[in-house]
């Protein structure tokens, strides 16, 4: 692989970790609100949106870590 091609793909893996990071914080932002959400209101729809919310971006924020991981393979 050429320089340019490798200096590509170490500004992809800078933006994907800034990625990974922004989802991170708002995935603990967001697990903190359900931590505190009320008893009474635990179990309904919006309830579970955040509870869905919450784990599509558990998902995202792995798939992000993998796709670095991915690209720093290839640089190697």
């Amino acid at each position: 692989m050429d320089n340019e091609r490798r200096k590509t793909l170490r500004e992809v893996s800078r933006v994907l970790s800034s990625a990974a990071f922004t989802v991170e914080r708002v995935c603990d932002r967001e697990s903190d609100c359900l931590e505190n959400y009320p008893e009474n209101l635990q179990g309904t729809e919006r309830y579970e949106k955040m509870e869905r919310a919450v784990d599509s971006l558990t998902e995202a924020s792995e798939k992000l870590d993998e796709a670095m991981t991915c690209i720093l393979a290839a640089l190697e």
